[in-house]
Order: C-alpha cells, then sequence, then structure tokens
C-alpha cells in the first residue's frame, strides 16, 4: 500500500500496487490480472473460485493491460486501498497474479497477500 500525494492532488489517495516483471529470457506480454480463492479444503474437494480483477484505467498513473514487457521491464498496476467494497483486500482469496500470453498466471508470494490483508485489517479496523 501507498499513498498518491503531488502538488494537484489535494486528497493523497492510497493504491495497493500489484508489479510484474518480466525476468526473460525473451518478451511477454501481460494480459490480466487473475486470483483464485483455494484454500486448502477447496483444492481437496475441487471448489476453487477463479476471478479477473479491473484495475483502474482511468489513473494516467497505473499501467495499462495488455502490455508487451521487454526483458527488464515491468508495470505497475493499482488498485484502491480504501474501505469500500472495490478494494481487492477486502474480498477473500489466497493467490494474486498477472496472467500472460502463454496463459501462465505469476501469482504473487502468499506472504505478501497475508502481509496487505493484515495491514488493511489494521487500517480498517471496525472499532
Amino acid at each position: 500500500m501507498s499513498d498518491v500525494i503531488g502538488e494537484r492532488i489535494t486528497n493523497p489517495v492510497s493504491y495497493v500496487f500489484i508489479t510484474g516483471t518480466n525476468f526473460g529470457p525473451g518478451e511477454i506480454n501481460c494480459q490480466m490480472i487473475r486470483g483464485k480463492d483455494a484454500t486448502f479444503w477447496k483444492r481437496i474437494t475441487g471448489k476453487n473460485k477463479f476471478f479477473t480483477v479491473i484495475h483502474n484505467y482511468k489513473n494516467p498513473l497505473s499501467g495499462q493491460l495488455p502490455k508487451k514487457l521487454a526483458v527488464g521491464e515491468r508495470i505497475d498496476l493499482l488498485l484502491l486501498y480504501d474501505e469500500s467494497d472495490k478494494c481487492i483486500l477486502k474480498k477473500n482469496f489466497t493467490h494474486i497474479g498477472i496472467s500472460d500470453s502463454f496463459d501462465r498466471i505469476h501469482y504473487a508470494p502468499s506472504k505478501d497477500i497475508k502481509k496487505a490483508k493484515e495491514q488493511y485489517d489494521k487500517d480498517f479496523a471496525k472499532n
């Protein structure tokens, strides 16, 4: 989570960043943000839930998908970080990542997801 501030921004806005970096060996085409809710029991029973996330296309600071990345390039995608139902951290999921043109999904480390959800719970705890 990070705040975006600047000369013309009167109220800082917080975002969750999803970053994709191409480590090679060749170009890739990042397609979309994908996720799943696949707890241990859901995997055993075959009841995984899959979803697609639409990032903030209107924000000029956010990268745009699909995006071709050469080796060493990266893309930063911004998702709102607030108490609204639009915040991804308010949803139940175990995996989130970026799909590529080879139909692979590169998921964020689960420890990063857990840390982000814990921070969200701390920031927006109902007292």
